[in-house]
């Protein structure tokens, strides 16, 4: 598949950062039991790992920048500064604790300037533990979570369908617009691949690879977040090029309350299908978000790849026949490897099914 990092042209920089083990320690620590941890809002650290090379929103006049400090200050005032960094209790053997206790979580604050959406802040991490299971899961999401890197990239992936902050910034423009200037501004090559070898880890056993074998929602919609992340970059990234101001396409279908169903589009990396009575806008920004989709669906591993053909063909019969490309493309070899296993089983299915009928 051709990399969707040619929409934004970030260019890779600096070494390839760490996979996710385990983090360093925090000084001052305060201890917080898992399952009572609300996790409402986080600040990002001031310097960051990744590198920060990529374009920011342009044309802002001096209107735009005061009235984004004044929404700033407010955001600032009424949002609780929340845990920004949380490390984990181990044994002595560093393996995870597999007793009925609730696991317990240190966390540290520490100085930053702007309050940001934070992800899965609407839930404990205790929600990412099965039933009588232990808390290697939860307590990997928060290491993931808290990790500088990820702090870093700052994905929007991460935050579309499970933070309650990212939700409510939905309801102003300023905020929604100083929301995805942070999202927008890491390098989204680096982050990628960092984001990408998260996932992996996420489904080893040591991990949530009990979680991800049950298909258990919470770390499926994670699982699904971090590996979609470059596909909702380059969508949320995206800016209006008929628009004399460069919005985000993102911020004006999600605050656009004439036209709610132009947001739903964007639910459709995680697999889920646009209403059937939906009427999306026919726009340059509709055209455009779905041809990213279009692209990122020849990852036949990917949930795109299940949802965009039915969406398309809803698009088109409301915007014309021809108004987004609605013939999926061809598979890449990524996207081949992960559906072998199902073009077996079909292939053996059909041996039966032939084989069967014979006999009788």
């Amino acid at each position: 598949m051709a990399s969707l990092s040619s929409t934004v042209m970030a260019q890779p920089q600096g070494p390839y950062p760490p996979q996710i083990t385990r983090r360093a320690d925090i000084e001052a620590p305060t201890s917080i039991v898992l399952d009572t941890v609300p996790l409402t809002s986080f600040t990002r650290p001031a310097p960051s790992p990744l590198p920060q090379e990529l374009r920011r929103r342009q044309n802002r006049d001096n209107d735009d920048d005061e009235d984004r400090t004044s929404s700033e200050d407010e955001d600032a005032r009424r949002t609780t500064s929340g845990a920004t960094s949380e490390s984990r209790t181990r044994s002595e053997d560093d393996e995870p604790t597999s007793t009925g206790s609730a696991a317990t979580l240190t966390i540290s604050i520490p100085p930053t300037a702007t309050s940001l959406p934070r992800p899965f802040d609407d839930a404990p991490f205790a929600e990412f533990r099965l039933d009588g299971d232990d808390d290697s899961c939860p307590i990997f999401i928060a290491d993931l979570l808290s990790n500088p890197n990820f702090l870093a990239c700052y994905p929007a992936s991460m935050m579309l369908m499970s933070s309650a902050s990212f939700f409510r910034a939905q309801s102003n423009l300023l905020d929604m617009v100083r929301v995805l200037d942070a999202t927008c501004e890491p390098d989204v090559v680096m982050c990628t691949e960092y984001l990408n070898s998260a996932a992996q880890n996420l489904t080893a056993s040591e991990n949530c690879g009990n979680e991800f074998n049950a298909n258990h929602r919470r770390t499926m919609y994670a699982y699904n977040a971090l590996r979609s992340y470059e596909m909702l970059y380059a969508a949320t990234c995206l800016q209006d090029s008929t628009d004399d101001e460069d919005l985000y396409c993102y911020a004006k279908a999600v605050t656009n309350t004439s036209a709610p169903s132009d947001s739903y589009i964007y639910l459709l990396p995680y697999g889920l299908q646009m209403p059937g009575a939906s009427r999306v806008t026919c726009s340059q920004c509709t055209q455009d978000t779905m041809a990213i989709f279009h692209s990122a669906s020849a990852d036949r591993s990917q949930p795109i790849a299940e949802s965009y053909e039915p969406a398309a063909l809803q698009v088109n019969t409301i915007c014309g026949p021809n108004f987004v490309n609605a013939t999926m493309p061809s598979p890449d070899s990524a996207g081949v490897r992960q559906s072998l296993p199902l073009q077996l089983a079909i292939t053996l299915g059909i041996c039966v099914y032939f084989t069967v009928n014979m006999l009788f």
